[in-house]
């Protein structure tokens, strides 16, 4: 928002830079997001459609962040990598439900193999492996045995390197566990709240 303004003589460029900007709460990706800037967006812009973005890591938090903002909803971005469930489990407690179990670890290696396929279909075996690891060390944060299998995950190299971390670590159908909100930040993210 600019100061010393009235809406009314916002030009098109200065409107939609605040606007842009609120898909993250910030302009930059780097640290953490400001759900203060969400908050006074939708309160100066009610009847414009807002979506908030930034630090949305658990189901919690997307809720969290639509009654704290009043934003009209959530975009997930890094929460979702090696996380797909967390659309599912927000729709649930969205709708009054208790948040869904984590997916067991046949419901991972689902995942996982397609994953894989859909990348290497993309992008050429060549690029995949390289790819994939940083996406397997994610997916590892819903493992009971997380830390093993993130080093696991971190010795792949290829598809039969793969296929190795899922024989070894999702044969048995355990159940998974929720990543925590850590497993998904990088260095300089934070949580608001």
């Amino acid at each position: 928002m600019r100061e010393n303004k009235s809406d009314s003589s916002l030009n098109a460029r200065e409107y939609t830079s605040p606007l842009l900007d609120s898909l993250r709460g910030s302009s930059r990706s780097a640290g953490p997001s400001r759900w203060e800037f969400l908050t006074e967006l939708k309160r100066n812009f009610p009847e414009q459609t807002i979506l908030g973005s930034g630090d949305l890591f658990t189901a919690h938090d997307c809720l969290r962040m639509l009654a704290i903002t009043g934003v009209d909803g959530v975009t997930v971005a890094r929460g979702a990598i090696g996380n797909p469930w967390i659309f599912e489990q927000a729709q649930a407690l969205a709708d009054g439900h208790p948040l869904p179990p984590p997916p067991s670890l046949f419901q991972q290696r689902d995942v996982l193999s397609r994953h894989w396929q859909l990348a290497e279909t993309l992008y050429g075996p060549k690029r995949t492996g390289a790819m994939m690891r940083k996406f397997g060390i994610k997916y590892s944060a819903s493992h009971p045995g997380g830390t093993a299998v993130r080093q696991a995950f971190v010795r792949t190299r290829n598809q039969n390197d793969w296929e190795s971390v899922l024989a070894e670590w999702y044969s048995e159908d355990l159940p998974g566990v929720y990543p925590t909100a850590e497993a998904h930040q990088v260095a300089g993210s934070g949580n608001n709240g």
